[in-house]
């Protein structure tokens, strides 16, 4: 099994085009503008819309996303993405978080330094943080099972 780093590199044409799309988002009315009892509440769709288009900046999460250690292998024929954040300790036990549906790696980030380096003495751990197949950087499966 071959282990290799990994960086977070988002094309420009894939932000591009995201932007592209957000521009030309058309939202649907509602029966009732204000409320979620007939779907996804036309007014709050509208600011997460703006947010993306004109607020979001990727590059600086991936910036951030990319101070983690990301390695990717092979298993089962598909490159897996994870996280490895290493204890100072040299025995330090190794721990595996996943995350759920529909949620990535980045759940964990902000835990990783307390896990690793906990202050006061406490235990630590040797962090791996697998995103699962079909999410995050991970290849999504090609047949079910």
């Amino acid at each position: 099994m071959q282990i290799h780093p990994f960086t977070i590199n988002v094309k420009e044409t894939i932000l591009t085009d995201l932007q592209q799309r957000l521009k030309n988002t058309r939202l649907s009315d509602s029966v009732d503008r204000d409320s979620w009892s007939y779907g996804a509440n036309p007014a709050y769709v509208a600011e997460l819309v703006d947010y993306w288009r004109d607020t979001f900046d990727w590059k600086s999460i991936e910036k951030n996303l990319n101070s983690l250690p990301h390695y990717k292998t092979k298993i089962d024929k598909m490159d897996i993405h994870f996280i490895h954040q290493k204890s100072d300790d040299p025995n330090a036990p190794t721990l595996i978080l996943l995350h759920g549906w529909p949620d990535s790696f980045v759940r964990f980030s902000k835990i990783l330094p307390l896990l690793t380096h906990p202050k006061d003495g406490q235990q630590s751990f040797n962090v791996v943080v697998p995103s699962i197949p079909g999410f995050g950087f991970s290849d999504k499966p090609q047949t079910p099972g």
